[in-house]
């Protein structure tokens, strides 16, 4: 842990870091966010959940439109079978 430190401090005297001074490059420890495997695989579950959760309230929706819709026909054809 000590010598990461060391390696990714930025030298007062030179404004480089060590690390570029010995190996030509830039740590990229600190700069490029890495996604793990399995954390990109719950990411397209998450996503793919909320698609059918989704659905699902669609059609709780339309079902329960529809069943609007039934009860006001049959209580319209009970009104016309008193009617007759």
């Amino acid at each position: 842990m000590a010598q990461l430190t060391l390696n990714a401090k930025v030298s007062n005297t030179t404004k480089v870091i060590s690390l570029f001074v010995n190996y030509g490059k830039e740590s990229n420890l600190f700069n490029n966010e890495r996604r793990h495997l399995l954390a990109q695989l719950a990411i397209e579950r998450v996503a793919m959940l909320k698609k059918v959760q989704s659905n699902i309230s669609f059609m709780q929706e339309r079902l329960a439109k529809c069943r609007i819709e039934d009860n006001i026909s049959r209580l319209c054809l009970e009104l016309l079978a008193r009617l007759y």
